[in-house]
C-alpha cells in the first residue's frame, strides 16, 4: 500500500443529477476546520437500512433509541448507529461501542448485549464493557439522509473490507458534512477525512496507523473546535510545520478571542518541540451562496476559515 501524498480528486458521479459532493469540490471549498466537535462517541449496530434522520431510529424501536439518545447525551457523546459492511457474518447479539477521543484519554470499549430490546437497558458502568485495542474506521454510507454518502461511501468500504479484520471497519449513520463524501472517521484519534476516494483509502489508513495524519484528506480532529482545526491547518500548509503531521502533533495549549474587521477571530497557540506557534484564524462565510445538500430545496452560505497572522 502506498499512502497518499496529494489533495484528493473525487472521481466524477454521473451528471443526471445534482450530486453536493461534486459541486463541493468544482467550488473548491475548503475542507479543514469542517469536522464535528465531537470527544465522546457511542455507537450502536444496527441491522438493515438506516432511515432518513440523522440518527435513524429503524429497527432499534423507541424505547431503546430514547435511551440511548438520554445516555449519550448524560456523558456528551455523539450517539452514532453502525452496521457490519456487506459479507461480514453477524454476531449472536448487538455490538455497541463507547469511544473517547480526547488527548490523553483515547480509548474504546465494547459491550454485546444478547438482543436490540437489551438496549434499553444498556450502562457505560455494567463491568461487561471490553477494551478495544485496535482503532476503528467508521465510513458514512447513509443515503437516505445523502445520496452521496451512499454513492461514495459504500465504495470506500469495499475497498478497506479486505484491508481491515471484522469490528474494525463499519458503514455508519450522519456524521456531518455530507458534501465531502467519502467521509471517514477514525477512531480513537477522532480524525474526520473527506473525499476519501476508494482507491486512496488503503493508504490513508495505513497513514493513520502510521500515527501521521494524512492532511490533504483532513477536515479536522472532532475533538478539537474548528477554530483548533483551522489552526492546526495553517501551520502545516502555511507556517513551515508539514513535518508536524503525527497525530499527536500541535496540540492547542490555549485559544484566545481576537477579533478581526469585526468578524469573530482566534489566536491558536500550538505545542511544538521548540516553541509554541501562534495562528490567528477568522471565521468568514462564503462569497456566494450554494446548494450543500443533494436534497436541500435552496442555497446556503457556508462558514470557511482564514489566515489572518501566523507567529506572534
Amino acid at each position: 500500500m502506498t499512502a497518499p501524498t496529494k489533495a484528493p480528486v473525487p472521481a466524477p458521479l454521473p451528471p443526471a443529477e445534482f450530486r453536493c459532493s461534486d459541486a463541493a469540490f468544482e467550488r473548491d471549498e475548503p475542507m479543514f476546520g469542517t469536522a464535528s466537535h465531537v470527544q465522546r462517541w457511542l455507537l450502536v449496530e444496527q441491522s438493515g437500512p438506516f432511515s432518513g434522520e440523522s440518527v435513524p431510529a429503524g429497527r432499534i424501536g423507541r424505547a431503546a433509541l430514547g435511551h440511548l439518545s438520554r445516555l449519550a447525551r448524560d456523558v456528551r457523546a455523539r450517539l452514532v448507529l453502525i452496521r457490519r459492511p456487506p459479507g461480514v457474518a453477524p454476531e449472536d447479539g448487538v455490538r455497541a461501542y463507547y469511544a473517547d477521543v480526547r488527548p490523553g484519554w483515547e480509548g474504546i470499549a465494547t459491550y454485546l448485549v444478547p438482543d436490540e430490546s437489551a438496549l434499553a437497558e444498556l450502562s457505560l458502568e455494567d463491568p461487561g464493557w471490553e477494551p478495544v485495542t485496535a482503532s476503528m474506521y467508521l465510513v458514512c454510507t447513509h443515503g437516505k439522509h445523502d445520496p452521496c454518502c451512499a454513492i461514495r461511501g459504500r465504495p470506500v468500504v469495499a475497498a478497506l473490507a479486505g484491508e481491515l479484520e471484522p469490528g474494525r471497519l463499519w458503514e455508519c449513520s450522519h456524521v456531518g458534512g455530507d458534501r465531502f463524501a467519502g467521509n471517514v472517521v477514525a477512531l480513537p484519534s477522532g480524525l474526520y477525512l473527506g473525499r476519501v476516494e476508494p482507491d486512496e483509502a488503503s493508504g490513508v489508513v495505513e497513514l493513520i496507523e502510521s500515527g501521521r495524519v494524512p492532511v490533504h484528506y483532513l477536515r479536522g480532529r472532532s475533538c478539537f473546535i474548528p477554530s483548533v482545526q483551522a489552526a492546526q491547518h495553517f501551520a502545516r500548509t502555511k507556517g513551515g510545520l508539514s513535518g508536524l503531521d503525527g497525530i499527536d502533533d500541535l496540540v492547542p495549549m490555549s485559544v484566545q478571542d481576537s477579533p478581526h474587521d469585526g468578524a469573530n477571530a482566534w489566536t491558536v497557540t500550538l505545542a511544538t518541540d521548540a516553541a509554541p506557534f501562534s495562528v490567528t484564524v477568522r471565521r468568514a462565510t462564503s462569497a456566494e451562496p450554494a446548494q450543500l445538500t443533494c436534497h436541500s430545496t435552496d442555497e446556503k452560505f457556508y462558514p470557511e476559515f482564514e489566515l489572518v497572522r501566523l507567529g506572534d
